[in-house]
């Protein structure tokens, strides 16, 4: 393998780890916040087929929308 690849592979698998690291940390911090096991939102509770697709999920699925067309930003392609 060219030293090249061998650094694309290395960069990849870090970038692999680290989003691994985040949504694990993020499926803990919900946990954590719902110590009485209730996702609630300012909207209501989040629904159990949200958390089956997304367990980190924070907001349900309408503020979710509102806040993705709210911050909504150019995309910049980037590896």
């Amino acid at each position: 393998m060219n030293p090249f690849t061998r650094t694309q592979l290395s960069d990849l698998t870090r970038a692999m780890d680290a989003r691994d690291r985040q949504l694990r940390d993020e499926i803990r911090d919900a946990l954590v916040q719902s110590g009485d096991q209730k996702y609630i939102d300012l909207a209501g509770e989040i629904h159990f087929k949200r958390l089956l697709a997304n367990p980190a999920a924070v907001r349900c699925i309408d503020c979710q929308g509102r806040i993705e067309k709210t911050h909504a930003h150019e995309a910049m392609p980037r590896l």
